[in-house]
């Protein structure tokens, strides 16, 4: 019964973006290769390479709780301060049902330059936070320009605005799906 509740609220804030208005001015879309994501007062859902999932900010300390779907099971996991480090490890199932874990740290956050470093399971990455406009230290529509193992990707967040803590959490949930997801 709790599954069909969750998987109703995922539906409902991706189907409903008159009943998700927040301060920030509605719904907001984020999209890229493979990633379809509403984005709504800080709360996250949609699909990724097919994977649906949740995500909503911690409410006591800083971070995110994302949940997803694979292969008719739940999966949670959080991103928040772990000893001195920002760290999330997302557990999922690979396509053949075999245990997979994706490992995320971050090693550098400057809002001033727009950049997030860190780790992706065991190898550097970088995201470059950008936009034509900012609002009161939010970016306002930004992109997501991402290098990891060589290669350059990108997502953008389109009809909403975020800090850098903010796209701290939206690289957690985009970067560490896309890898779960093996689209990385």
């Amino acid at each position: 019964m709790k599954s069909i509740l969750n998987l109703f609220f995922v539906f409902a804030l991706a189907l409903a973006p008159q009943l998700m208005a927040h301060e920030h001015g509605g719904l907001g879309k984020i999209t890229g290769e493979n990633v379809d994501l509403f984005y709504s007062d800080h709360a996250i859902s949609g699909h990724i390479k097919g994977k649906l999932l949740f995500a909503t900010p911690l409410e006591k300390e800083f971070g995110i709780a994302l949940s997803h779907w694979e292969q008719g099971k739940k999966f949670d996991t959080v991103f928040k301060k772990n000893g001195t480090a920002l760290s999330g490890e997302i557990e999922s199932l690979t396509e053949k049902g075999e245990k997979t874990n994706t490992k995320f740290a971050v090693s550098k956050i400057s809002a001033k330059e727009g950049v997030i470093e860190g780790q992706l399971n065991g190898q550097a990455f970088k995201v470059k936070v950008s936009s034509d406009k900012m609002e009161e230290e939010h970016y306002i529509n930004p992109l997501f320009q991402v290098n990891y193992l060589g290669k350059d990707y990108s997502f953008k967040l389109q009809d909403g605005m975020a800090c850098i803590g903010c796209s701290l959490k939206i690289s957690f949930v985009v970067l560490g799906m896309l890898s779960t997801a093996g689209a990385l």
